[in-house]
């Protein structure tokens, strides 16, 4: 599914000739597997995306998969849903006291939660990405359709991300619905900024992002990566390594009404 992460510059696809618009994810897929095609959802990644091989979008707002609704104990939430949308809705608010609803409004801004979807932004997940990490920790599956529906626990669907992503589409996120607390905690350069490392928990699960190139979840008394962080523009593999047992700890004893990071 094409990605919706936050993205900077023009858009620039200087081949493009087409815009489908595909009535069923099979036909969207079909069209896909043609070559030279990108996803179009909330359209953020594509911003600066420089690729002459692409001449056509495919646009999933006719799929339908904007839907947020309660079912079998599980929110489930189409991947056409923004997350700007998410960000006002109740369920959300109250899935584990917020926690999905903070990692929401710390991983982008309002202008960039206008626009972009939950699926594009899971298609797109980076190591530190805040979303990413609090789904992990919830326990939610991603619905793929490629071209059957296969629905995956998130911790397998990030570890083998860019197969899964491959010539399919994300349709639905559903997660367990719980009510007990949550905790959420991250380092940044700026409060306004995205997270370099971050930390998730909720009912005995713990996910950490930012040490490695996907999020993991972490076992009991986990105090630290082992060689998985990497160092870029934003901070060393030593920091991180250093920083995200205590994001963990943060996390966890806000899950436990210990106190909020």
């Amino acid at each position: 599914m094409g990605a919706d992460a936050p993205g900077e510059g023009i858009f620039v696809l200087v081949n493009l000739r087409a815009c489908h618009r595909p009535r069923t994810p099979a036909e969207a897929i079909g069209l896909l597997r043609e070559g030279r095609t990108a996803l179009l959802a909330g359209g953020t990644e594509l911003l600066g995306l420089d690729d002459a091989e692409i001449e056509a979008v495919i646009d999933l707002a006719p799929l339908g998969l904007d839907r947020v609704e309660m079912h079998g104990g599980e929110l489930r939430i189409g991947a056409m849903v923004r997350l700007g949308r998410l960000a006002e809705t109740p369920e959300v608010a109250a899935l584990a006291g917020g926690l999905l609803l903070r990692a929401i409004r710390q991983a982008a801004p309002a202008t960039i939660r206008a626009a972009a979807t939950l699926g594009g932004t899971l298609a797109g997940a980076r190591g530190g990405d805040e979303i990413p990490t609090a789904l992990l920790a919830l326990g939610a599956r991603v619905t793929i359709v490629d071209p059957e529906s296969v629905k995956l626990p998130i911790d397998l669907f990030l570890a083998g991300k860019a197969e899964h992503v491959t010539g399919a589409i994300i349709t639905e996120i559903s997660i367990p619905w719980t009510n007990e607390a949550g905790g959420f905690a991250f380092v940044s350069r700026t409060p306004a900024d995205r997270a370099i490392v971050c930390a998730a928990a909720a009912g005995g699960r713990v996910a950490v992002g930012g040490v490695g190139p996907y999020p993991v979840l972490v076992p009991p008394g986990w105090d630290g990566a082992e060689g998985s962080a990497v160092s870029d523009h934003r901070a060393s593999a030593a920091y991180r390594r250093l920083v995200a047992p205590v994001l963990v700890r943060r996390a966890l004893l806000e899950s436990r009404g210990e106190g909020r990071s």
